[in-house]
């Protein structure tokens, strides 16, 4: 049995190898870093092609924020005078956002709340943003409500979502069938989002991944993760199971070996923008 999705966060790719020799027993959780990879900017980066430019004086929600890339995107932006609120499950990256939006000397107010709870008054929000969230969710269709709820009337929200994501694909008994571009427009519809006014977009992303067996470990130590805990029998099997997972990576469509010997992956994203 393997962890619940709203415990299986976005975090893996940073995620310590779950080893016994690494001296940490085999009954506990992963370590992970608060950290994201390039691949989630690029995809924040995308997103807001999607919507006008974003005024002075805006409040805006970064929903499900993990460290803060879809932040640190609007933020890039140069525009003055807004308020991010930036809400997620995982306390430690809320307090990693905190301290980055501190020391940047952002107005971004991050705290821990789950999606599908949100707590702020209707209609707060000029645009709610959810980058690569909503597949993770367990109460994805809840969480959609909530973001109708939240924004003002006419204005725009904006979700993503990664198609066939590959850490997902390497270890593919962690989301029995998977979530695509069809469950995102149901969830949208379901929350109340007229279907004339879904726009569902393809985006392309790229996850470079310095050492291929590394990766592969913290994927499998975050997403293979049993409920009842790693076994002795696990640790035996570790490296078999690393190396079938490597082979596989290996053989994946966008798979690319660069000169400087980093390992490239072209991964597509679906990206969703609708109205109230």
């Amino acid at each position: 049995m393997l962890l619940p999705r709203r415990e299986l966060t976005k975090l893996y790719l940073d995620a310590s190898p779950h080893l016994s020799r690494a001296s940490q027993p085999l009954s506990q959780p992963p370590k992970i870093k608060p950290r994201q990879p390039r691949c989630h900017k690029q995809v924040a980066k995308r997103l807001l092609e999607f919507i006008p430019p974003i005024l002075p004086g805006s409040v805006i929600h970064d929903n499900a924020c993990g460290t803060g890339p879809m932040t640190e995107a609007i933020m890039g932006t140069g525009v003055k005078d807004i308020t991010i609120f930036a809400t997620d499950m995982v306390p430690q990256v809320t307090e990693q956002l905190a301290k980055t939006s501190a020391e940047k000397g952002w107005l971004v107010k991050a705290e821990v709340m789950p999606s599908e709870a949100l707590a702020f008054p209707d209609g707060t929000f000029a645009h709610s943003i959810t980058n690569l969230g909503i597949m993770v969710m367990e109460g994805a269709s809840v969480a959609a409500k909530h973001i109708r709820r939240t924004i003002k009337d006419g204005d725009l929200t904006v979700l993503s979502i990664w198609d066939k994501p590959l850490p997902v694909q390497v270890v593919s008994a962690a989301h029995p069938g998977g979530f695509n571009d069809k469950n995102l427009r149901a969830v949208l519809e379901s929350a109340g989002f007229k279907p004339e006014t879904i726009k569902l977009e393809r985006k392309y992303a790229v996850l470079e991944v310095k050492d291929l067996c590394l990766w592969a470990s913290a994927v499998w130590s975050f997403l293979g993760y049993p409920a009842t805990g790693w076994t002795a029998e696990d640790e035996e099997k570790w490296d078999g199971v690393i190396g079938t997972m490597v082979d596989w990576l290996e053989n994946y469509e966008g798979y690319k070996k660069l000169d400087s010997g980093v390992v490239a992956f072209t991964m597509p994203a679906y990206v969703a923008i609708t109205n109230k």
